[in-house]
């Protein structure tokens, strides 16, 4: 009797033979969403399939119906979990054939019919769903997120529409930073994406079959049209595309002419470089940060009109940190490719150097920066005070009357007749207020000019209309691309005529009226930079007056819906990366300036992978400005409140908010990568529950194990299948490892009774005797320590466990009396007596242990080498250590201590430098675990001291 199936595969063989044979010659791939079935036909082989199964057929017969049915399951994929979905929608599947068969079957469908075989981490990480998932060519999790990426490079994408697959689809994933990690991932297909980007963007008169199956390009487009935002971000991308082609229709002039092989004009090398440097110039900005108090303020534009010069140079933009001359820190890779930017800077930058440096050398980019990523040379810098209260720097060096300016020099002025001192907040420079009078004598005049300032009164020329994007007042003007700038031309005196020239065009000449101003608008401006020159003729008068007016044409920044344009905070974030972990493990920061007193709320978002909102909650309300000491508390509070668990743990991507209402609004990405083996939580009817999600299906086994926090050491087994596991009391750790791969997270769970259950004290009693036991203290150490923490009181029990497992480790190490010491110690008040008591027993020089103690304020305020440095020549003075075995007892306490990675091998060593020192180690302990305190050491320590 002939199997139900028989037919389907007959005809999804035919079916993708004849795309394979066309593709071929073409070189594309095929893909197994296009199988070209309607939704009926579907559903019908789902059924059909998932029949087989429950009557334990041999499913191996009928793979190819099987690799579409799981391309369906692909499209469908949210970005959580895909083999429990499969399973559920497959009942039996999961006990009746192994995964890896769908692998095979998949590579057979890649030798048979040219499918495409996935590539990248994606494909590395995710072995086998990384088959079904790419045959799904745009899951629907992926929809929204593409439109955007293509809706956010929308001008620039005109002028590369026609390039190859490979070439567009490196240029989307070069300038997609923000998608989610999945999303990312999705993007190292590059000719995939390529493809995808020509079918979703070609006209209506263009056959698109070629690239992808029409059914199936409908099907994605359909699904497109579906979400609102997708919808519109890939309408207007069309349009901008559709008006770009037009444009380049009309080039020329009708009748005018060319030299063969000769470049257009805009498209010269010389050009593009202009106009790029004009996009990258930095800006300086004065900030009241009181009444007569300035910050200085960099604006930086951002370098991505010079990443889309080349994929290369966004690449290496998009992954290497920066830092801004006079600024504090290193920032995160993409920072300045991100977008426009701003930065809060303690000291003048050199004008000789470019004002953003990278940590990495780039040729092209460097030269581009130092050409003109610099501020201007001074040594006197002009800042015009606007009605806005902000002072904007002027490159003219010209004053009008009326106008109050800031003056910023490298050298004290002796103009008090003029000047006034006021206070800025950046080193190196001192700054001045100056008051321009309506009525200028020429005592004032002849100042200004020793101070190397003019007088504008002659001519003006500004813009009128739609407004500017930006406008400095004094000859710089921004539009952006589709604006038509309209200019006013008037003069303080008579004039017979104007003569307005633009760039190499033939010049316009004007009457004059002494009345009213003259208008001149100026369609069509291209991107980049544009000199408007303005002659004005006296009566009588061969010579003009000449002003100019600097126009530069930009592309329009994307908007984010939710966001504002206008922002008048200054929103710094302090740590090389925001990432979701770090930001519950409290390693961001952020700093936020603005008017002082304004209320500002910060808020964070936490998103699945489709895109959807898991959490929302507001981190702080507070009054600016904003300092990382503010924000470090705000956050902790915000942390222990015990915000939702589940949404943490589970969320694949992020925003932190900063709405300052009037102010305008700040959205900073958080990140996070997606594994292929993760811990999720949730919530059942009665409790919190774990579940382990394996999308990996490699040849390394997985195994899952459970440490409570009652006993750190002991572990228990966890099933690895996709049932719920619940930790008993008050939760522990949970670990999966496969490979050298380890996913761990530490939960904790609300415990009922007094304050003495919150905080548990560990029971650690399965350790080897002697020296054998630190590698194994060390191993439980690291894996508590680089777990990450959900839920209340987890971080604090946590370190409680730490602490247990350094202390073991400490009396292995020092000796059970030196942990003994510790024990009392750490229990006691830890005063002057306290601390001096610990350190007696260290059993060195009795005035090295009361200097070490006396100055351990000085320990915790330094790090790194200077620490090394100074505890190593305090034990060179009282002849208790070298300076190798300093630094290896401070890099075993510290190791120890979980503060850093540990590794078996660094321990090892530094045991074997250090371990037979016993009073170094007990020395760096005391760094460690000893509370600073005030205490005046004893007369003959004092005098050994001197």
């Amino acid at each position: 009797m002939a199997n139900p199936l028989d037919p389907w595969h007959e005809r999804l063989e035919a079916h993708f033979k004849a795309l394979a044979e066309t593709r071929a010659t073409k070189g594309l791939p095929v893909f197994a969403l296009e199988h070209g079935l309607n939704v009926d036909e579907r559903d019908t082989l789902a059924g059909l399939l998932r029949a087989s199964v429950w009557k334990s057929e041999r499913l191996s017969k009928y793979w190819l119906p099987w690799t579409v049915y799981a391309a369906e399951q692909g499209y469908d994929y949210d970005g959580d979990e895909f083999w429990s979905t499969f399973d559920a929608r497959t009942p039996g599947w999961s006990g009746r054939a192994y995964r890896g068969n769908l692998r095979a079957w998949y590579r057979k469908f890649h030798q048979n019919y040219r499918g495409l075989s996935p590539s990248g981490n994606w494909a590395t990480w995710f072995s086998i769903i990384a088959w079904p998932i790419t045959h799904a060519i745009l899951p629907r999790d992926l929809q929204h997120q593409l439109a955007r990426s293509l809706y956010q490079v929308r001008y620039h994408l005109g002028a590369r529409i026609g390039d190859p697959p490979v070439e567009l689809g490196r240029y989307i994933a070069s300038h997609s930073y923000d998608g989610t990690s999945r999303f990312r991932n999705f993007l190292q297909q590059e000719e995939m994406v390529g493809r995808i980007v020509h079918a979703l963007l070609s006209g209506p008169g263009e056959d698109a079959s070629h690239l992808i199956e029409p059914q199936t390009l409908s099907r994605i487009v359909e699904d497109l049209q579906r979400a609102s935002h997708a919808r519109q971000w890939l309408r207007e991308t069309r349009k901008t595309i559709e008006r770009f082609q037009s444009r380049g229709l009309a080039a020329r002039l009708p009748g005018s002419a060319t030299t063969s092989g000769a470049a257009p004009q805009g498209d010269s090398p010389g050009t593009a470089a202009r106009q790029i440097q004009a996009q990258i110039r930095p800006r300086l900005t004065l900030r009241r940060s009181a009444a007569d108090a300035w910050t200085l303020v960099a604006e930086l534009p951002s370098l991505r009109p010079l990443g889309e010069t080349n994929p290369a140079i966004a690449t290496f933009l998009r992954r290497t940190r920066c830092s801004v001359e006079g600024g504090q820190g290193m920032l995160p890779a993409g920072w300045i490719y991100s977008g426009d930017q701003r930065r809060v800077l303690t000291r003048w930058p050199a004008s000789d150097r470019p004002l953003v440096k990278f940590d990495g050398a780039e040729p092209i980019v460097d030269h581009i920066l130092q050409a003109d990523g610099r501020i201007s040379p001074g040594p006197l810098w002009l800042f015009r005070i606007g009605p806005d209260g902000l002072a904007r720097e002027l490159v003219t060096g010209m004053v009008r009357p009326g106008y109050s300016y800031i003056l910023v020099t490298a050298t004290p002025l002796d103009a008090a007749e003029v000047l006034s001192a006021t206070t800025i907040h950046c080193e190196d420079v001192t700054a001045y207020r100056l008051d321009v009078p309506d009525q200028l004598d020429e005592a004032f005049l002849k100042t200004l000019r020793v101070l190397n300032l003019s007088i504008a009164k002659s001519l003006r020329v500004w813009p009128v209309g739609l407004p500017a994007s930006t406008w400095d007042g004094e000859g710089v003007a921004e539009w952006l691309e589709g604006d038509t700038p309209l200019l006013a031309i008037a003069a303080d005196s008579p004039m017979d005529r104007y003569r307005v020239r633009l760039g190499g065009d033939a010049p316009l000449d004007l009457a004059a009226d002494a009345a009213r101003p003259v208008f001149v608008k100026l369609p069509g401006l291209p991107i980049g930079s544009h000199v408007v020159v303005v002659e004005a003729y006296p009566p009588g008068e061969s010579e003009p007056v000449t002003g100019y007016l600097s126009i530069a044409i930009r592309a329009p920044d994307p908007w984010i819906p939710g966001s504002s344009g206008h922002s008048g905070l200054v929103v710094t974030a302090r740590s090389d990366e925001l990432t979701i972990d770090g930001l519950w493990q409290q390693e961001a920061e952020i700093e936020i300036f603005g008017p002082v007193g304004q209320h500002v709320r910060v808020e964070v978002e936490l998103l699945g992978s489709g895109g959807e909102a898991l959490s929302h909650e507001t981190i702080a309300d507070i009054t600016l400005p904003m300092t990382t000491e503010t924000w470090s508390r705000s956050l902790a509070t915000f942390l222990r409140k015990e915000p939702s668990p589940w949404a943490f743990v589970s969320a694949t991507s992020g925003t932190l908010i900063v709405d300052g209402e009037a102010l305008g609004l700040k959205r900073i990405p958080l990140t996070r990568v997606v594994s292929p083996v993760r811990w999720v939580w949730h919530r059942s009817q009665s409790s919190l529950a774990l579940r382990l999600i394996d999308d990996h299906q490699g040849d390394d086994p997985l195994t899952a194990e459970y440490y409570p926090f009652a006993t750190p050491t002991r572990a228990q087994a966890i099933s690895t299948e996709s049932d719920d596991f619940t930790p008993e009391g008050a939760g522990g750790l949970c670990v999966a490892q496969y490979g050298d791969r380890q996913e761990a997270v530490v939960v904790s769970a609300r415990v009922e009774g007094d304050l003495k259950t919150l905080l548990i004290r560990p029971v650690i009693d399965n350790l080897p005797a002697g020296p054998q036991a630190l590698p194994v203290l060390a191993a439980h150490i690291k894996r508590w320590a680089d777990a990450k923490c959900v839920g209340l009181l987890a971080p604090e029990r946590r370190a409680r466990v730490i602490e247990e497992l350094a202390a073991l480790a400490s009396a292995r190490l020092c000796g059970r009396d030196w942990a003994e010491a510790e024990t009392h110690y750490l229990a006691s008040a830890q005063g002057e007596y306290h601390l001096r008591q610990l350190a007696s027993r260290i059993g060195s020089a009795p005035a090295f242990a009361i200097v070490l103690a006396r100055d351990l304020v000085l320990y915790r305020s330094i790090d790194g080498t200077a620490k090394v440095n100074q505890f190593a020549s305090l034990a060179d003075r009282y002849k208790v250590a070298t300076k190798a075995q300093c630094k290896a007892a401070l890099d075993i306490v510290t190791m120890l201590a979980g503060a850093v990675p540990l590794d078996g091998a660094a321990l090892e060593a530094a045991i074997g430098v250090a371990g037979r020192n016993t009073a170094v180690l007990r020395a760096a302990r005391l760094i460690s675990i000893g509370k600073p305190c005030r205490f005046a050491p004893p007369q003959s320590a004092r005098r050994r001291d001197r």
